[in-house]
């Protein structure tokens, strides 16, 4: 379950990180001093944070849009921390692509039992 979403998770992020900064180009392409390009691949907490505030500081001074400048504050508050809930459900799932959760199942005698739903096929 949590497999596929972390990786999905992970893309977007980079995704949008790479917007915004296609987005401080576009704001600097008339000018000749640009900002240093910031590291965009490696998609972790700090990383995260210190391109986020890269941009920030590349746009500190210039009008920027108001949608950017909301996607950035969002970015900012929730983004490193959605990444390091992430990393703590990748170090539970320990290599498997998703978790097998104990759900209790009601069968026609209404007898409930526990079963291991993703492992059984009666499930």
């Amino acid at each position: 379950m949590w497999g596929k979403a972390i990786t999905v998770s992970r893309e977007r992020i980079g995704r949008q990180l790479k917007e915004l900064w296609s987005y401080v180009e576009e704001v600097y392409q008339d000018e000749e001093q640009q900002p240093n390009t910031p590291d965009i691949e490696k998609i972790d907490p700090e990383a995260v944070e210190q391109t986020i505030r890269e941009i920030n500081e590349a746009l500190r001074e210039k009008e920027i849009d108001p949608k950017v400048k909301q996607k950035l504050h969002y970015a900012r508050k929730n983004w490193p921390g959605k990444l390091r809930e992430d990393e703590q459900k990748e170090k539970l799932l320990a290599g498997r692509k998703s978790r097998t959760s104990m759900l209790y199942r009601t069968d026609a005698l209404r007898a409930s039992e526990r079963k291991l739903c993703g492992i059984l096929p009666a499930c």
